[in-house]
């Protein structure tokens, strides 16, 4: 089964929680791995393991796929009457086209990364249902 965007949104969120917890923050707020409070070389221990840990998990896609790429690139034209679909069915959208862009290209870049090529259908059918249960059909 593969896993989904918010599944691995969530582990990446345990893994940071986890390392946290772990390599707790020193006095100047680097997380430390060990040594001295602070030191240059602790320091960048730390942010090395935290790329090695996002890059091992993260939920983008290494390359910039035709599918992501065709999501961050719709105009304003193409995402406002998606963000206003979705405010008019509840979802807290601001009245901002910027901000309304900006959450449409979010909702979708979830569709674009877990259904490659068929994300436009998978994401038409969810808009189609959000649609239909705002009307009350």
């Amino acid at each position: 089964m593969p896993t989904t965007y918010m599944q691995r949104a969530a582990e990446d969120e345990r893994i940071i929680a986890a390392l946290v917890a772990e390599y707790p923050s020193d006095d100047i707020g680097f997380t430390r791995l060990g040594g001295e409070s602070g030191s240059p070389s602790t320091t960048a221990l730390a942010a090395m393991r935290l790329r090695e840990l996002i890059d091992e998990t993260r939920p983008l896609p290494r390359e910039l796929t035709h599918d992501v790429r065709e999501v961050l690139g719709m105009m304003l034209w193409q995402t406002t009457p998606i963000a206003h679909a979705l405010r008019a069915a509840g979802r807290e959208i601001p009245a901002s086209v910027d901000l309304e862009q900006a959450h449409v290209l979010h909702w979708l870049l979830g569709f674009a990364i877990e259904h490659g090529a068929t994300w436009h259908q998978h994401a038409a059918r969810e808009l189609h249902k959000i649609i239909t249960a705002a009307q009350g059909h």
